[in-house]
């Protein structure tokens, strides 16, 4: 990866009016009192990763441009040695995790909140994603980026198998942890002193604000 990349353009436009903590969290008084219900039971726990030298929960640092035109996720650990872990990623996602991070919105949903409502309103709740592996799919590339969703619905819990760039950007949503397996790290991760040249390493690249968005085909 260069030293530094430009933040992409197509992320960086102005957003849209921001939408309300109460806005994105509305529950019904029955679904309020399920909640209530599961953390009495301890439901709510923290995740077994925090317990764990084998993950290392992190959070979405930045979005940059990668120069075929897709985008480049920035994750970096909360906890030292800090480290970050670039991955690849669409551009359509880029947009989707830059837009989440901004606080703003289209005016129709994109696939990322569409799934978020959808989850909710079946009355669930993504709990944790996983960043598990980094491996060739089909021995030619460098490596791919294996994702993994884990959902909580009434008494049952599951996981689903999904892209990185899918669970990073359904994290944000449902504000669940973001856990990178420690050999992922190992493979990938570097110094975050590497972006000393260009600023503040504790802190994203501002982002500019221009002319709203546009609604996407």
């Amino acid at each position: 990866m260069r030293r530094t990349l430009p933040v992409f353009a197509a992320l960086t436009l102005a957003a849209l009016p921001s939408v309300s903590a109460d806005q994105q969290k509305v529950e019904s008084p029955e679904r309020s009192d399920k909640a209530a219900s599961s953390d009495k039971s301890g439901a709510t726990d923290k995740p077994e990763e925090t317990r764990s030298h084998d993950w290392s929960e992190t959070e979405v640092w930045q979005v940059l441009a990668d120069q075929g035109g897709g985008g480049i996720v920035l994750l970096r650990t909360k906890s030292g040695p800090r480290r970050i872990i670039p991955i690849a990623i669409g551009p359509s996602e880029a947009m989707s995790i830059q837009m989440k991070l901004a606080g703003t919105t289209f005016v129709r949903p994109l696939t990322h909140d569409l799934l978020d409502s959808l989850v909710k309103q079946l009355g669930a709740k993504i709990v944790k994603v996983r960043i598990e592996k980094l491996e060739s799919v089909h021995g030619r590339d460098s490596g791919t980026f294996f994702g993994r969703v884990f959902v909580r619905q009434g008494k049952r819990t599951f996981d689903l198998d999904a892209r990185a760039s899918d669970s990073i950007a359904i994290a944000l949503r449902a504000e669940a942890p973001i856990f990178v397996a420690a050999p992922v790290i190992e493979k990938s991760g570097f110094d975050p002193k590497k972006f000393e040249g260009e600023g503040d390493v504790e802190s994203p690249i501002p982002r500019p604000r221009s002319r709203p968005p546009s609604e996407p085909l």
